[in-house]
């Protein structure tokens, strides 16, 4: 089933990646050219995370879909099942949903990054379900229902979609690793000294 750790490990990194960015590009000590700079960095790592989160959410809400129309989850009759189809289609529809949803202006950064934070959420609901079904956790007890859509799950691509997810996630950290050293490689020595004391001011550091 999943590894959510990893998946923890990752958002945890991208956080606080966003987080001094944020921190970074806003900040009132930041000289003109050296802030647009900074947040021409911010946009381009947002835009890059959106692409992988729609990547996300299209891949996770077909397979949930796929688990939906299953005959084995549509035979299964039971309270509990009705429960977890009632979760499922509800993430089914907060996708579709944010698909419709007019984005707002990529020159807007600050709206783009709560429209990337919302996107977020609703993925961590696609995890949710993952872990709740993932019968490997020797710290619960599982339900028949647990097992049957476990099964569901992986009859329908889980492990595939992950094996895909893992490799888009590893790419978008290395090409942002290389737009970060890209972005340090152009500033003057004074611009570096203000970029480590504001990284130092938020809690990060500039190699």
């Amino acid at each position: 089933m999943a590894k959510p750790c990893q998946r923890f490990k990752l958002l945890l990194a991208l956080t606080l990646l966003l987080g001094l960015l944020v921190n970074w590009a806003f900040a009132s000590t930041a000289e003109e050219g050296l802030a647009n700079r900074r947040e021409q960095l911010l946009a381009t790592m947002i835009e890059e995370y959106l692409k992988l989160t729609d990547y996300e959410l299209v891949q996770s809400k077909a397979l949930v879909q796929s688990v939906l129309a299953d005959e084995e989850v549509q035979r299964t009759r039971s309270d509990l099942m009705e429960a977890e189809r009632r979760i499922m289609e509800n993430f089914v529809r907060q996708v579709v949903d944010k698909e419709q949803e007019e984005p707002p202006a990529r020159s807007n950064i600050a709206n783009r990054l709560f429209y990337l934070i919302a996107k977020s959420l609703i993925y961590q609901e696609f995890e949710a379900i993952l872990r709740r079904h993932d019968t490997t956790n020797p710290r619960r007890k599982f339900s028949p229902e647990n097992y049957l859509i476990e099964r569901a799950l992986k009859r329908n691509g889980l492990d595939d979609l992950q094996r895909r997810v893992t490799r888009k996630q590893i790419k978008f950290m290395s090409d942002f690793v290389k737009d970060v050293d890209a972005y340090l490689a152009q500033l003057t020595p004074q611009e570096r000294r203000t970029d480590e004391v504001e990284a130092q001011k938020n809690g990060g550091v500039v190699s």
